[in-house]
């Protein structure tokens, strides 16, 4: 909302729900709970620029509401609620563009039994020079989080593009402190996973260490925009990382599926090729492979975590001069390799083919999705198998410029 030729008020505001059961293991006699989950937020922001628009300064108020409720054979109520300000300052010198940012929040967490407050702020600056040839950007600053001290960050990015090719290497240094969930969620026992399983138990850690991640990035892109190969290397190490630990605990009681939060490293790696080749004018070939390697301190053998996956297919677009229509057409197939669960060891290694379907006129792009056209039984985690295809269709319809 305009406040005159050069000021402004800035509303944004966000608001979604969702609901429905979370069903546990159900080929092995598992239960389900019944979740609703709920994410609200705003900001108001008074906004100035300068005459010449290479500056731009906003001050502002934001607020933040989430909840989550479990019922059924396991119950919980979440709620974290937040309060801050902030301030942002934006300039251009020539080709370089600056930006300063400076955040506040209090926090307040209640876990159903208990609430937990929490103050942090943040303060970002950040460059980016622009100029023809090889370009760069940088970031540096840090939060402070009570309890924690303050916790710095930074990253640097170099980038280069021409008709040919395509380069981008990145660097980070990030630290995280642990969420006021994760370290305060109370204890909680159920027999969901049915009377054949073990009872599931789950509980916050609250001495838990921030934890530090070191991440660099490589992508090469060699060709036209059309006919490429592009080829992505990503590495890195979290120290002290905050991950969910899945162990078997006896204790008075009997025995019982524990998960906790809890420290570990991490060191990982990634490498993915994607080719695209345009066939036809109508018609473009696009794949990719991918490996992936992660090892943590704490967990010797990570469920879920496959090695390598692929997926190949081909997208046709025709444009329908007579109706003033684009008609579009996407096929692929998609391989996860073998990876296990926690109780299943076969998991991954079947072929998926997947289509989609779509047309558009000026604004207006309608499509419908078909998965596992061919109905193939798969199962991504044990005790519950997608016996057959899936169908959904929706539309997009821009309004505004």
């Amino acid at each position: 909302f305009p406040l005159g030729d050069n000021s402004g008020l800035h509303l944004w505001g966000q608001l979604n729900n969702r609901n429905g059961p979370l069903v546990v293991r159900p080929e092995a006699g598992g239960s389900y709970v019944l979740r609703n989950k709920f994410d609200r937020a705003a900001r108001v922001a008074y906004t100035h620029d300068n005459d010449n628009r290479t500056a731009h300064t906003e001050l502002g108020y934001k607020h933040r509401r989430q909840g989550s409720s479990l019922t059924g054979i396991l119950e919980g109520r979440y709620n974290l609620t937040g309060h801050g300000g902030f301030a942002l300052r934006q300039w251009q010198h020539g080709s370089t563009i600056f930006s300063t940012r400076l955040d506040a929040e209090y926090l307040k967490y209640d876990n159903g039994y208990h609430t937990f407050n929490r103050y942090h702020g943040e303060v970002l600056m950040q460059v980016g020079h622009l100029n023809e040839g090889l370009r760069w950007a940088g970031s540096l600053g840090g939060r402070y989080v009570e309890r924690f001290g303050f916790l710095p960050e930074g990253a640097l990015m170099l980038f280069r593009e021409t008709a040919s090719s395509f380069f981008l290497m990145s660097v980070g240094y990030n630290e995280r402190a642990p969420q006021l969930h994760e370290m305060y969620l109370p204890y909680r026992s159920s027999t969901i996973y049915g009377s054949s399983g073990l009872p599931y138990r789950e509980e916050g850690n609250s001495r838990l260490k921030p934890e530090r991640q070191l991440t660099g990035n490589i992508v090469y892109e060699l060709g036209t925009v059309d006919n490429n190969i592009a080829l992505s290397i990503t590495g890195g190490k979290i120290f002290d990382g905050i991950d969910w630990v899945h162990r078997i605990k006896t204790d008075t009681t009997g025995s019982q599926v524990w998960f906790t939060p809890q420290n570990g490293d991490v060191t990982f790696y990634d490498v993915t090729i994607q080719p695209r080749l345009q066939i036809k004018d109508f018609l473009t070939y696009v794949g990719g492979a991918a490996y992936h390697k992660v090892t943590y301190s704490e967990i010797p053998d990570r469920a879920y975590t496959p090695e390598y996956q692929f997926f190949s297919g081909a997208e046709l677009h025709v444009y329908w001069k007579q109706k003033l229509m684009d008609l579009f057409a996407y096929g692929e197939i998609t391989y996860v390799g073998p990876y296990h669960g926690y109780s299943v060891e076969e998991l991954g290694k079947d072929i998926v083919a997947n289509v989609k379907l779509s047309f558009a006129i000026k604004d207006y792009r309608m499509h419908f999705v078909f998965q596992n056209v061919f109905a193939t039984p798969y199962r991504s985690r044990e005790y519950l198998t997608f016996p057959g295809r899936y169908f959904y269709y929706g539309f997009t319809w821009q309004f505004l410029d």
